[in-house]
């Protein structure tokens, strides 16, 4: 089968146009036939990521049985409009 790892990088952006506060996250996870979370490099409660900071998250697509395949990556925090969720698709040959 086939399988993809992507990096997703996730920015503080506060600091810039917005006040600057450290952004706390409570859960970081993947759901979906196939995907999985490889790496986490954010930290989880009580620690932060500070103002203009990044971390990366890595995920991967390792489906079973070929397809399409679609599942999401969701970021619960205390940043605004939390949580946010990102779309995963892929298809498995």
């Amino acid at each position: 089968g086939s399988s993809a790892t992507k990096t997703v990088t996730i920015q503080n952006i506060s600091g810039g146009s917005f006040p600057p506060h450290a952004l706390l996250f409570t859960s970081i996870v993947v759901a979906g036939t196939g995907f999985s979370l490889v790496s986490n490099g954010c930290p989880v409660s009580p620690a932060t990521v500070a103002a203009q900071a990044s971390c990366p998250v890595q995920v991967k697509f390792a489906p079973a049985t070929t397809g399409s395949f679609s599942g999401s990556l969701t970021i619960t925090d205390n940043g605004g409009g939390s949580p946010q969720k990102i779309v995963l698709s892929g298809t498995g040959s």
